[in-house]
């Protein structure tokens, strides 16, 4: 009987054995199986990373992009108003010399044309002299 006492002890030792190596084996997969989602979730972090880090390129390109576009606006708009500023300061003149060539007096255009006297009278000498050219 102690050989069949030894056989049984063995044949539990043997079984307490394989379903250790099972388990184990078991363990080993499911370690595998986080290690390759922990591989997969890293490298798709690192993925991400680098789309933001690209992003944020982008973004500042726009930024300077915007400013560059805001300076040149803001260029053309001082540069238009320059161009209805002269406009405007010839407008009287040549208001004045439709007038004096219609005849107009110096009162007259001291008064629409907002002139000095000296002003309204040079524009009627020029128109004078203009009709006597």
């Amino acid at each position: 009987m102690n050989l069949d006492n030894l056989v049984i002890v063995l044949l539990i030792v043997l079984m307490a054995s394989v379903f250790a190596s099972i388990y184990a084996l078991v363990s080993v997969m499911q370690l595998r199986k986080h290690f390759r989602n922990s591989d997969t979730v890293e490298s798709r972090l690192v993925g991400l990373q680098n789309d933001i880090r690209a992003l944020t390129a982008g973004a500042a390109g726009l930024g300077k992009k915007l400013h560059s576009l805001e300076s040149g606006s803001r260029r053309v708009q001082e540069r238009q108003n320059q161009i209805e500023v002269n406009k405007s300061d010839g407008r009287p003149y040549e208001q004045a010399i439709r007038m004096a060539q219609n005849g107009a007096s110096v009162d007259e255009l001291m008064t629409v044309c907002e002139f000095s006297r000296s002003e309204a009278e040079l524009i009627v000498m020029m128109h004078r002299l203009d009709k006597a050219g």
